[in-house]
């Protein structure tokens, strides 16, 4: 669980550095996703394959404030990929214990979470993820959430995406 912890503090700090970068000058998608990728240590392949996947499908090049998290909760804001007016929450939970957010309206959630950080399982919303038989990259779909409190599990991390915020 402390390794995990440790990965998920240097996400953390790959994530203040790849948004300070894209205030200075947006980068590609493919940029993001390479650095995001090799931010966390070496034992920890599949959890940042996955994280990086998330990133490339998700996250655009705009910047938002995201506000403060509860502590050891880190909040940050990007465009949706592709969908105009969407914003996605990245939010990284470096807590051992899982908590509560209030999400203000209809959502979509893909929450990361594996037992140990070297562990060969990494689940998105509660379900295996695995390469197809050809090895192929799975269809990665999130999970419908209604307004209200979502529960973030401990040492998680959780893409929230709202379909029209009007920005």
């Amino acid at each position: 669980m402390f390794a995990f912890l440790k990965a998920i503090l240097q996400l953390l700090k790959s994530c203040l550095l790849l948004s300070k970068a894209i205030l200075q000058k947006p980068k590609s998608s493919l940029f993001l996703s390479k650095a995001l990728l090799h931010c966390l240590p070496a034992s920890s392949k599949r959890l940042k394959s996955w994280a990086a996947l998330l990133w490339a499908k998700l996250m655009g090049t705009e910047v938002y404030e995201a506000g403060k998290g509860a502590p050891g909760v880190y909040l940050f804001a990007h465009n949706t990929k592709g969908r105009e007016g969407g914003i996605t929450l990245l939010v990284i939970n470096t807590n051992k214990k899982a908590t509560t957010m209030n999400v203000p309206s209809n959502a979509e959630q893909y929450t990361l979470t594996a037992k140990e950080l070297q562990d060969t399982t990494v689940q998105l919303n509660g379900q295996r993820l695995s390469l197809e038989a050809d090895d192929e990259l799975p269809s990665v779909k999130g999970k419908i959430i209604n307004a209200g409190n979502v529960q973030l599990p401990s040492t998680s991390i959780t893409f929230i995406t709202f379909a029209d915020t009007g920005k």
